[in-house]
């Protein structure tokens, strides 16, 4: 049976959010480009060799005061402008958070 989401646990939605990254090697700008409770597309123009630690906080707002979020994952792949992080296991405050971002702009989304 094929996955619903493809090899990703859970579905991911576009979107356009600031982030500040953080390797071991320096921080950097970047712009979030896909969001799911699982990991995040970062465009950003920091070279990184997966896999790699990362610490990443995205401005986020779900209807909040937006605050940066901040969450510590993998960079799992990388290609042109990016690079892919897979989430480490997340607090139940910062997975309810996610959800609540994942689910309003994925039920915004014109179908």
């Amino acid at each position: 049976m094929t996955h619903p989401y493809g090899r990703r646990t859970s579905p991911r939605v576009g979107v356009t959010m600031p982030a500040q990254v953080h390797l071991a090697h320096g921080e950097y700008s970047g712009t979030v480009t896909n969001l799911s409770v699982g990991g995040v597309f970062v465009q950003c123009e920091a070279e990184v060799n997966p896999p790699c630690a990362v610490m990443i906080n995205i401005a986020i707002s779900d209807g909040e005061k937006p605050r940066f979020l901040e969450v510590l994952g993998t960079v799992v792949h990388t290609r042109q402008g990016g690079f892919g992080i897979k989430f480490d296991t997340l607090p139940p405050a910062t997975l309810n958070r996610l959800l609540r971002v994942v689910t309003r702009t994925f039920t915004l989304e014109p179908f």
